[in-house]
């Protein structure tokens, strides 16, 4: 298995293992990732329903999914190169509605042509598709995440396999949207680790009801689960 094969085994073992210990049914899980790039490879590792969408796309999708059937678990799971370029705005988007689903962003260390990267990627990065280390600063969407409102952000790296598994099973039981990262190679990153937000506030379908059930009164159908 290459350095590759072996992280996308990494990331399968450790939804499965986070789905486990939250205690939600498969049945209840729903993986939505993008079509034809590496983090497809990770469906046919897992015992839950997937759907690939157009790139850059999964949050969208994943949003109808959530609004279509409130009781779903739904995980995006997708890559740095695809949300920070095409899916940037998504993201921004998501985070601050406050859907409730949770975002897992590999960043991994493929080469760029195979993955199409399309964002600005770290300054150390250098390979035969990366001849020179790119000048611009490169996107932190942990921040982007953060100060767009997310409930829940944490990153890790594939070392911290324990801290993995049991940030993402916080993240399938928190109200709100959650984006948690994991990097495949921290070598010569200086980003922190850790939990890095962890806070209540009201989910995008909490504030939709509310608000049409005050100027509907009783003819609006509260949708999803009541408080």
């Amino acid at each position: 298995m290459n350095k590759t094969d072996r992280f996308t085994a990494f990331m399968a073992e450790s939804i499965q293992a986070a789905v486990k210990r939250a205690g939600v049914p498969a049945a209840s899980v729903a993986v939505v990732c993008d079509i034809e790039s590496p983090q497809r490879d990770v469906t046919p590792m897992l015992a839950f329903d997937s759907f690939g969408v157009a790139h850059g796309r999964a949050i969208p999708f994943a949003i109808g999914m959530k609004l279509a059937n409130p009781k779903l678990k739904v995980l995006v799971y997708t890559e740095d190169s695809n949300l920070g370029a095409m899916g940037g705005s998504h993201l921004a988007n998501v985070a601050r509605r406050n859907v409730d689903l949770t975002v897992l962003c590999a960043e991994t260390t493929a080469p760029a042509a195979a993955r199409r990267k399309a964002w600005v990627p770290p300054q150390t990065m250098k390979d035969v598709c990366v001849a020179e280390p790119f000048v611009e600063a490169p996107i932190s969407l942990t921040r982007l995440a953060d100060a767009c409102g997310a409930s829940y952000v944490a990153r890790w790296t594939e070392r911290d396999a324990e801290c993995v598994t049991e940030t993402l099973a916080e993240a399938f039981v928190k109200p709100g949207f959650s984006y948690v990262e994991v990097i495949e190679s921290p070598a010569g990153r200086s980003e922190a680790v850790g939990k890095l937000v962890d806070r209540q506030a009201p989910t995008c379908l909490g504030m939709m009801n509310r608000h049409l059930s005050k100027n509907l009164g009783s003819r609006y159908v509260w949708w999803g689960e009541k408080p």
